[in-house]
């Protein structure tokens, strides 16, 4: 768990979701820092575990929500579309 996100979230939130929400919540924030800094998908499925998915739908929250700029809005899909064959998820060699 990414002990920095937990701390920074409401303590009315640990006390109403479950330790796997708690745990799903402190993932996703860190991906957006991950995403924020231009760390690639491959990377963040490293370092956190996660899928393609769940990663595309944390890019695609942030870039709706303006959260992401300029040139980082351009790496996030070719990073996918580089990095993962949309058949069947897996990753590349």
């Amino acid at each position: 768990m990414y002990n920095h996100h937990m701390r920074s979230l409401p303590p009315y939130l640990l006390t109403v979701l479950s330790p796997t929400e708690v745990n799903d919540i402190c993932t996703r924030l860190k991906i957006c820092e991950l995403l924020s800094k231009g760390v690639t998908y491959r990377e963040i499925i490293k370092r956190t575990g996660t899928g393609a998915a769940t990663i595309a739908r944390v890019a695609k929250h942030l870039q709706g929500s303006g959260a992401i700029h300029g040139s980082q809005k351009k790496t996030i899909k070719p990073t996918l579309k580089n990095q993962y064959s949309f058949g069947n998820h897996a990753p590349t060699p």
